[in-house]
This record gives C-alpha cells, sequence and structure tokens, in this order.
C-alpha cells in the first residue's frame, strides 16, 4: 500500500487577518521574511505511522508552518513492509529533489540517486527520544541525542524502569522479540557483522544496502553477503541480544530474573498472560496496546515506551510537556537564521 500524502500551509484567511494587524513598516518587514522564507527548500516527512507519531505530528507540521517552512507529509499505515517502503523509495527520487528530508529509521533507504537538499535521516525518532528525555528525565536539552544506539540509551531506560518498578513491580514480563532491532538495536547486528565478516565485506554490504541501481557484480556480492549473514544466523542472534539486555535494564530495575521470559513472535505469548500485573515489552510494530487488554504493553523505542507507560498510568506527566518539548527544538533547529 503507497503512503499517505499531506501538509500544512496557513489558509489565506489567516494571512490576510494577520497581516492588517501589521503597521506600513511591518508590513515592508513581513513582506521581506516571506520574501526570504520563499527561497527555503520546503520539508518533506517520510515516515511508517505508529502511535505516537500519529499523535504529535500534525502539532510539528504546524509548528514547522508557523516559522514559514512548507511541510509535506508521506507517511505509510502502520504494518507496512519495510521492503514494499525501499521499492517506494526506488522510483521516487523526484519527490525528494531540493527538499529537506526529515524520515524515521524505518524509511531512511533513499538511494544515491536521490538529490535532496539536505537529509535528516531518523531525524522523527530522534527528536521524539530527545523530547521524551526532557521531560521525563529532566536531561539537559543540549544533550543532543542522534544515533540512538542501544547501550547510548541504556542508562535512560535503566532511570524510568527503575522509577517505575519502585512503585509498580510487574508479576511476570514477556519481551517480544520480533522487530526489535527495527530501531533501538540496529547496532547489534551492525557490531555483528563487523564480527563475522571482514572489514571490507561489512563496509560494502552497508553500502549496497540501500542502493537500487546495483551493477550485475554488485548485486552478485550482496547476494552471497547476504547468504552468509543467514547461514550465520546473525539476525536471529541480534534479536537474541536485543531480548537480553532489555531483560538486564529490568533485573537491574528489580524484577527477578525468574520472572522474565523472551519469545520470538506473538503466537508464543501464552493465552493466561492477559492478566493484570503483567507486562509485554515489544517494538512499537510489533504489538501495539488494545483496548481491553489487562496486561500491559510497553512499546520501544524510547518515545514509544514513555508514551505507553504514560497512557497505562505507569508514568505521571502531562501529555502537553512532550508536545510543548517537541516543539520547541524544532523551532531550535529550524527557525530562520538571522
Amino acid at each position: 500500500m503507497d503512503g499517505q500524502k499531506e501538509g500544512y500551509k496557513p489558509s489565506e484567511e489567516e494571512r490576510a487577518v494577520a497581516e492588517e494587524m501589521l503597521s506600513p513598516e511591518q508590513q515592508a518587514m513581513s513582506e521581506q521574511r516571506e520574501s526570504e522564507l520563499r527561497k527555503l527548500p520546503p520539508i518533506l516527512l517520510v515516515y511508517r505511522d505508529n502511535d505516537l507519531f500519529t499523535k504529535y505530528v500534525q502539532s510539528m507540521t504546524k509548528t514547522l508552518g508557523s516559522l514559514g517552512r512548507q511541510v509535506e507529509i508521506h507517511n505509510f499505515p502502520p504494518d507496512t513492509d519495510p521492503e514494499e517502503i525501499r521499492r517506494w523509495a526506488r522510483t521516487s527520487g523526484d519527490q525528494v529533489e531540493g527538499k529537506i528530508l526529515i524520515t524515521d529509521r524505518t524509511c531512511y533507504v533513499f538511494g544515491p540517486d536521490a538529490k535532496p537538499a539536505e537529509t535528516k535521516g531518523s531525524y522523527l525518532d530522534s527528536i521524539f527520544e530527545e523530547a521524551s528525555r526532557q521531560v521525563v528525565l529532566g536531561e539537559d536539552s543540549e544533550q543532543k541525542l542522534r544515533k540512538s544506539e542501544s547501550e547510548e540509551l541504556a542508562p535512560s531506560y535503566r532511570n524510568i524502569l527503575s522509577r517505575i518498578i519502585a512503585k509498580t513491580k510487574p508479576t511476570s514480563v514477556i519481551i517480544l522479540e520480533r522487530n526489535l532491532r527495527d530501531h533501538q538495536f540496529s547496532d547489534i547486528l551492525d557490531r555483528l557483522m563487523s564480527e563475522t565478516l571482514t572489514e571490507e565485506e561489512a563496509r560494502t554490504f552497508k553500502e549496497l544496502e540501500y542502493n537500487f541501481h546495483r551493477t550485475e557484480a554488485e548485486e552478485k556480492f550482496f547476494d552471497e553477503i547476504s547468504k552468509k549473514i543467514r547461514a550465520q544466523k546473525l539476525e536471529q542472534k541480534a534479536l537474541e541480544e536485543a531480548g537480553r539486555l532489555v531483560k538486564s535494564w529490568l533485573v537491574d530495575a528489580g524484577v527477578p530474573d525468574g520472572n522474565i521470559s523472551t519469545v520470538e513472535s506473538i503466537m508464543d505469548i501464552p493465552d493466561d498472560f492477559n492478566q493484570a500485573g503483567n507486562w509485554i515489552i515489544a517494538d512499537r510494530h510489533a504489538l501495539t496496546p488494545r483496548k481491553g487488554d489487562k496486561n500491559i504493553v510497553l512499546n520501544l523505542p524510547l518515545a514509544n515506551f514513555i508514551e505507553t507507560a504514560q497512557g497505562s498510568g505507569l508514568l505521571q506527566f502531562e501529555p502537553g510537556e512532550l508536545e510543548t518539548a517537541i516543539n520547541e527544538i524544532l523551532k531550535k533547529d529550524f527557525s530562520p537564521k538571522g
């Protein structure tokens, strides 16, 4: 299924009302500023939807619009296969050309033929994580988070889990391994590849992964390395390691080791696990909270974890705080200079 395209621009009526309130001098300055803003490249947001993005992206586009930025959105439904997004990206370079491209991690898949004015790959995930850390942990806003690697975020998870578990300890926890490496733990697979492949193999494979115009020789090389990765079961090992890492955070926060288990798929979750006091920790595209469930579902990555913890009553903060923090970061990053 193709993505949905939309955007935000101030209406003519809104612009007219604003202009009537200006003095002649202010109008002249406004016209000069508008001329300068028209020279700025438009912003294109490309992402695969999830509950967190659905809740806040429209507010983000309005903030960017208030800064004079033209914003377009191309989003994919939550259950879209990443390969389908890659296929779309192969033929959509013209939609990116001359624009500031902002994506989540899943949609950072454009090949070298795409010519954006600027690329902020994974920026959407990063801005939500940065804002969440500010609101919940009070971390310095200057501590920019742009890589979101698992070890880099471990202290934040341990801090949040310790706060939660000090007040509400779960009866049992299931960690769902499916999709874990899609977001928070992609660096684990990268490390396993560097340990298994030669330096040249690992580097070239990463270069070719999103190159949609491979030569015959490059395609052959890519297939050979892909077979080696499957033969060594590196993706499965990465999922298992990610599950162990999440388990270590829970144990460090005070959950007994024996009360935590990991499963590979949703089908492995016992039918009788849907009980009050039980938690499931899962990637945001593997399993989300469902109305009527007794157990609590906590989603990864970090911003979704904080949002679902707040939604289930495990964390207390005003939802408006997160929206404000997100928009303040946008203003800092996208306000016209000068």
